[in-house]
C-alpha cells in the first residue's frame, strides 16, 4: 500500500475539502482526487461522499481513519528508528527529478559539478512534479530538479540550472507550416493537445494563454511523447512544448517545430527546503551553478 495515499486520506478527512487538503500536502487538487480514488479501489469501499462543496466521510471512512493514522504513525516511527541506527553512516543525498527531455543533460551537469570536488554521484528518482514537491517537503528527498513555476512561492532555496523558451509542434500538412514564428493570436482558433494536467508545462502554458485573453480548446491531454506525436500527426491538434522536451521530436518526419513568439520562458531549478541545513553537496552544486550563470 502506498503510504502517501493514506496521508491524502487523513488530510481530506481533516479538512473536508479537496482544495484545502491539497494545499496542506503541497500537491494539486486533482492529485489528491487521484490518490483517494486509488485508495478506494484498493480497499474496495467508498471513503467519502460529496454534498455540494463539502466532503464527508462515509461510515467505512469514519471507521478506517483511525487505522490509517496508526499505520502512518508506525511507519514514521520505523523510518526514525532506522535513521537512529544509520546516523553514524555516511548519508547519501537523494535527488528527485521531474520527467523532461533534458533529464540526462541536467543530471550530467550536476554530477559534473560534483565530480570536481568529490567522488560522490547523486542517486536520482523520477517523479511527477506534485509527488516531487510532496516528498521533498516530507523529507523523503533531499533536493529536486523541477520547473520553478510549479513550486510554492515560499519554503525553498532554489538555484537556476537552465532557462528555456517554448515552441509549437504542428504537422507538416498544417496551414501554418510556413510560419517562421507563431503567436498566441495565430493559435487562438486551433485545437490543442496539452501535456498531462499534473505537469508544469500544462499549467504554465494554460496560465500564459489565459493571461493573453485566450482560452485554449484542449482536445485531450497526454503524458507520453509518442501519444502527443500521434495526435499531432493525425491532425487532432497542435501542442506547446518547451525546447528541452523536443530533442527526440527533431528526428521524426511529418511534424515541425516552430518557435513561439510570446516570451513564455521556464526556469529549471535545483530546489531544497529552506528549513534544511546547507550540506556540503549543496554548497558545491550551488557554487557551480551560480558560477556558470555569472561568468
Amino acid at each position: 500500500m502506498d503510504t502517501f495515499r493514506l496521508r491524502c486520506f487523513l488530510a481530506l478527512s481533516e479538512y473536508r475539502s479537496f482544495s484545502n487538503a491539497a494545499e496542506s500536502l503541497h500537491i494539486s487538487q486533482s492529485s489528491v482526487s487521484k490518490h483517494i480514488m486509488f485508495l478506494e479501489q484498493e480497499l474496495g469501499v467508498d471513503l467519502f461522499e460529496r454534498k455540494g462543496r463539502v466532503t464527508h466521510l462515509t461510515e467505512a471512512g469514519s471507521t478506517l481513519v483511525d487505522y490509517a493514522a496508526k499505520v502512518l504513525s508506525a511507519y514514521d516511527q520505523m523510518i526514525q528508528k532506522a535513521a537512529d541506527y544509520s546516523i553514524h553512516k555516511k548519508k547519501t543525498l537523494q535527488l528527485g527529478i521531474a520527467p523532461m527531455g533534458s533529464q540526462n543533460m541536467l543530471l550530467a551537469s550536476l554530477n559534473g559539478i560534483l565530480s570536481q570536488h568529490t567522488d560522490e554521484i547523486l542517486p536520482f528518482f523520477e517523479r511527477d512534479e506534485p509527488e516531487l514537491i510532496s516528498e521533498l517537503t516530507r523529507g523523503e528527498l533531499d533536493m529536486i530538479v523541477i520547473r520553478k513555476e510549479i513550486l510554492p512561492a515560499r519554503g525553498f532555496r532554489t538555484y537556476t540550472i537552465m532557462r528555456e523558451g517554448a515552441v509549437v509542434l504542428i504537422s507538416e500538412d498544417h496551414s501554418l507550416i510556413k510560419s517562421e514564428r507563431l503567436s498566441f493570436a495565430d493559435l487562438k482558433d486551433e485545437d490543442f493537445i496539452f501535456m498531462d494536467e499534473y505537469s508544469a508545462p500544462h499549467r504554465i502554458f494554460l496560465n500564459a494563454m489565459r493571461k493573453a485573453g485566450i482560452e485554449p480548446r484542449i482536445q485531450r491531454t497526454a503524458k507520453a511523447e509518442t501519444v502527443i506525436i500521434n495526435c499531432v500527426l493525425n491532425g487532432d491538434g497542435i501542442c506547446l512544448l518547451f525546447e528541452s522536451d523536443t530533442n527526440i521530436l527533431k528526428k521524426i518526419s511529418g511534424i515541425k517545430l516552430i518557435p513561439l513568439d510570446e516570451n513564455v520562458v521556464s526556469e529549471i531549478v535545483l530546489a531544497i527546503p529552506a528549513s534544511k541545513k546547507v550540506s556540503m553537496t549543496e554548497k558545491v552544486l550551488s557554487g557551480g551553478l551560480i558560477a556558470r550563470h555569472n561568468p
